[in-house]
Protein backbone atom coordinates (compact mmCIF):
# COMPACT_ATOMS: atom_id res chain seq x y z
CA UNK A 1 0.00 0.00 0.00
CA UNK A 2 0.99 3.65 -0.67
CA UNK A 3 1.52 5.98 1.85
CA UNK A 4 -1.45 8.02 2.70
CA UNK A 5 0.15 10.55 4.10
CA UNK A 6 -1.36 14.10 2.96
CA UNK A 7 1.02 16.76 1.53
CA UNK A 8 1.89 20.13 4.36
CA UNK A 9 0.74 22.53 1.19
CA UNK A 10 -2.08 20.56 1.28
CA UNK A 11 -3.38 19.95 5.10
CA UNK A 12 -2.86 23.27 5.55
CA UNK A 13 -5.15 24.82 2.53
CA UNK A 14 -7.83 22.22 4.51
CA UNK A 15 -7.65 23.99 7.53
CA UNK A 16 -7.34 27.51 5.96
CA UNK A 17 -10.62 26.64 4.28
CA UNK A 18 -14.27 26.48 5.41
CA UNK A 19 -15.19 23.36 6.76
CA UNK A 20 -16.75 20.84 3.61
CA UNK A 21 -19.34 19.54 4.07
CA UNK A 22 -19.46 15.48 4.12
CA UNK A 23 -22.11 13.96 1.36
CA UNK A 24 -24.22 11.30 2.94
CA UNK A 25 -22.28 8.73 0.60
CA UNK A 26 -19.29 8.85 2.35
CA UNK A 27 -20.34 9.19 5.21
CA UNK A 28 -22.35 5.84 4.55
CA UNK A 29 -18.50 4.64 3.05
CA UNK A 30 -17.20 5.75 6.24
CA UNK A 31 -19.25 3.87 8.60
CA UNK A 32 -19.24 0.39 7.02
CA UNK A 33 -15.23 0.52 7.08
CA UNK A 34 -15.56 1.01 10.43
CA UNK A 35 -17.62 -2.19 10.57
CA UNK A 36 -15.48 -3.96 8.48
CA UNK A 37 -12.86 -3.14 11.03
CA UNK A 38 -14.21 -5.92 13.01
CA UNK A 39 -13.89 -8.74 10.37
CA UNK A 40 -12.26 -12.00 11.52
CA UNK A 41 -10.30 -11.39 7.63
CA UNK A 42 -6.62 -9.71 8.27
CA UNK A 43 -6.96 -8.42 4.71
CA UNK A 44 -10.55 -6.77 4.87
CA UNK A 45 -9.45 -5.54 8.44
CA UNK A 46 -6.45 -3.84 6.73
CA UNK A 47 -7.81 -2.58 3.63
CA UNK A 48 -10.52 -1.13 5.66
CA UNK A 49 -8.01 0.43 7.71
CA UNK A 50 -6.25 1.96 4.71
CA UNK A 51 -9.38 3.38 3.32
CA UNK A 52 -10.11 5.04 6.49
CA UNK A 53 -6.75 6.89 6.18
CA UNK A 54 -7.19 7.98 3.09
CA UNK A 55 -10.97 9.20 3.45
CA UNK A 56 -11.53 9.75 6.77
CA UNK A 57 -10.97 12.92 8.23
CA UNK A 58 -8.16 12.39 11.16
CA UNK A 59 -10.77 12.85 13.95
CA UNK A 60 -12.20 9.72 12.68
CA UNK A 61 -9.23 7.70 12.71
CA UNK A 62 -9.17 6.66 16.66
CA UNK A 63 -10.19 3.21 15.46
CA UNK A 64 -7.88 2.14 13.28
CA UNK A 65 -4.83 1.12 15.75
CA UNK A 66 -6.63 -1.76 17.56
CA UNK A 67 -7.80 -3.72 15.50
CA UNK A 68 -4.49 -3.36 13.04
CA UNK A 69 -2.81 -4.94 16.57
CA UNK A 70 -5.73 -7.75 17.00
CA UNK A 71 -4.88 -8.87 13.72
CA UNK A 72 -1.01 -8.63 13.97
CA UNK A 73 -1.11 -10.59 17.44
CA UNK A 74 -3.68 -13.11 15.91
CA UNK A 75 -1.68 -13.99 12.67
CA UNK A 76 0.33 -16.88 12.57
CA UNK A 77 4.49 -15.65 11.98
CA UNK A 78 4.63 -15.89 8.28
CA UNK A 79 1.31 -13.58 8.16
CA UNK A 80 2.31 -11.21 10.42
CA UNK A 81 5.25 -10.01 8.55
CA UNK A 82 2.91 -9.42 5.61
CA UNK A 83 0.53 -7.98 7.80
CA UNK A 84 3.73 -5.20 9.50
CA UNK A 85 5.05 -4.37 6.49
CA UNK A 86 1.47 -3.43 5.12
CA UNK A 87 0.93 -1.63 8.35
CA UNK A 88 4.41 0.90 8.26
CA UNK A 89 3.20 2.85 5.40
CA UNK A 90 0.09 3.63 7.72
CA UNK A 91 2.37 3.83 10.99
CA UNK A 92 4.66 6.57 8.87
CA UNK A 93 1.87 8.85 7.92
CA UNK A 94 0.02 8.76 11.36
CA UNK A 95 2.19 7.72 13.76
CA UNK A 96 -0.19 9.65 16.39
CA UNK A 97 -2.17 6.83 16.26
CA UNK A 98 0.35 3.72 16.79
CA UNK A 99 2.63 5.83 19.51
CA UNK A 100 0.44 5.08 22.61
CA UNK A 101 0.39 1.77 21.61
CA UNK A 102 4.53 1.50 20.68
CA UNK A 103 4.98 -1.73 23.58
CA UNK A 104 2.96 -3.63 21.07
CA UNK A 105 5.72 -3.58 18.39
CA UNK A 106 8.26 -4.73 21.12
CA UNK A 107 10.57 -7.06 19.86
CA UNK A 108 9.86 -10.69 21.42
CA UNK A 109 13.14 -13.02 21.23
CA UNK A 110 10.90 -15.61 19.41
CA UNK A 111 10.24 -13.01 16.76
CA UNK A 112 11.80 -14.08 13.44
CA UNK A 113 14.74 -12.40 12.35
CA UNK A 114 12.82 -10.54 9.09
CA UNK A 115 10.27 -9.47 12.20
CA UNK A 116 12.59 -7.99 14.54
CA UNK A 117 13.59 -5.88 11.97
CA UNK A 118 10.41 -4.43 10.79
CA UNK A 119 9.59 -4.15 14.83
CA UNK A 120 12.79 -1.91 15.25
CA UNK A 121 11.27 0.08 11.82
CA UNK A 122 8.41 0.83 13.39
CA UNK A 123 9.32 1.89 16.91
CA UNK A 124 11.83 4.16 15.52
CA UNK A 125 8.72 5.40 13.46
CA UNK A 126 7.01 5.46 16.78
CA UNK A 127 9.12 7.23 19.10
CA UNK A 128 9.03 10.88 20.40
CA UNK A 129 9.42 13.01 22.97
CA UNK A 130 7.02 11.34 25.17
CA UNK A 131 8.16 8.04 24.82
CA UNK A 132 12.10 8.12 24.03
CA UNK A 133 13.07 7.07 27.60
CA UNK A 134 10.92 3.49 27.27
CA UNK A 135 12.04 2.92 23.71
CA UNK A 136 16.01 3.35 24.82
CA UNK A 137 15.08 1.26 27.95
CA UNK A 138 14.02 -1.39 25.85
CA UNK A 139 16.47 -1.28 22.48
CA UNK A 140 19.14 -1.10 25.63
CA UNK A 141 17.93 -4.26 26.40
CA UNK A 142 17.90 -5.91 23.00
CA UNK A 143 21.90 -4.99 22.86
CA UNK A 144 22.45 -7.83 25.62
CA UNK A 145 21.09 -10.81 23.25
CA UNK A 146 24.55 -11.71 21.99
CA UNK A 147 23.21 -14.46 21.03
CA UNK A 148 21.77 -12.66 17.71
CA UNK A 149 24.38 -10.55 16.81
CA UNK A 150 23.11 -9.30 13.57
CA UNK A 151 19.99 -8.36 15.78
CA UNK A 152 22.66 -6.88 18.49
CA UNK A 153 23.82 -4.76 15.39
CA UNK A 154 20.31 -3.51 14.53
CA UNK A 155 19.06 -2.40 17.72
CA UNK A 156 22.39 -0.15 18.00
CA UNK A 157 21.85 1.22 14.61
CA UNK A 158 18.46 1.86 16.06
CA UNK A 159 19.90 3.50 19.34
CA UNK A 160 21.97 6.05 16.80
CA UNK A 161 18.86 6.71 14.73
CA UNK A 162 17.23 7.76 17.72
CA UNK A 163 19.82 10.26 18.97
CA UNK A 164 19.52 11.87 15.18
CA UNK A 165 15.73 11.91 15.50
CA UNK A 166 15.28 13.05 19.27
CA UNK A 167 17.89 16.01 19.94
CA UNK A 168 17.43 15.44 23.46
CA UNK A 169 18.34 12.57 24.52
CA UNK A 170 21.36 12.27 22.19
CA UNK A 171 24.43 12.90 24.54
CA UNK A 172 22.68 10.10 26.47
CA UNK A 173 22.88 8.09 23.63
CA UNK A 174 26.55 8.72 22.81
CA UNK A 175 27.76 7.68 26.33
CA UNK A 176 25.96 4.62 25.96
CA UNK A 177 27.10 4.00 22.68
CA UNK A 178 31.03 4.49 23.96
CA UNK A 179 30.62 2.44 26.71
CA UNK A 180 29.50 -0.34 24.11
CA UNK A 181 32.77 0.27 22.77
CA UNK A 182 34.46 -2.21 25.51
CA UNK A 183 31.96 -5.06 24.79
CA UNK A 184 33.25 -8.03 24.04
CA UNK A 185 30.55 -8.89 21.86
CA UNK A 186 32.26 -8.35 18.90
CA UNK A 187 28.95 -7.33 16.64
CA UNK A 188 28.28 -4.86 19.54
CA UNK A 189 31.00 -3.12 19.67
CA UNK A 190 31.98 -3.06 15.87
CA UNK A 191 28.24 -1.13 15.27
CA UNK A 192 28.64 0.95 18.19
CA UNK A 193 32.23 2.12 16.26
CA UNK A 194 29.66 2.74 12.86
CA UNK A 195 26.88 4.83 14.60
CA UNK A 196 29.24 6.95 16.97
CA UNK A 197 30.88 8.09 13.78
CA UNK A 198 27.57 8.72 11.82
CA UNK A 199 26.88 10.36 15.17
Amino acid sequence: FACPDRSKQRLEAESSEAPQPVSEDLLLLLKNLKLLLGSSSKGVTLAAAVALCYLAPAEELSGVALPLLRCLRQAPPESAISLITAMTPLVEARPELFRSMIREFFVQSFDSAEMKELKLKVIELLVDDTNVQLVLRELQAYVSWHSCPEFVALAVQSIAHVALKISSVADSCLRGLVKMLDSKCEALSCEAVVSLRAL
